[in-house]
């Protein structure tokens, strides 16, 4: 079994929220705290967890009923 060499693309998950960083008052956790070997170096500073992030997907759902 061979193991396959990629790197891993990290989306900012801020990119993805409702809410806006900065002002939300969320706790993030950038990709940067985390021991990632395959993290390329243009997504260090991405969020990947976070205490309030909010589906907009979800967030336009709540809000056309």
């Amino acid at each position: 079994m061979t193991q396959r060499e990629s790197n891993y693309q990290v989306i900012n998950m801020c990119d993805f929220c409702e809410n806006e960083f900065g002002s939300c008052g969320a706790t993030p956790l950038f990709s940067y705290e985390i021991d990632v070997d395959k993290v390329t170096p243009n997504s260090l500073d991405s969020v990947i967890a976070c205490n309030k992030y909010e589906n907009p997907v979800t967030a336009v759902m709540m809000n056309s009923y």
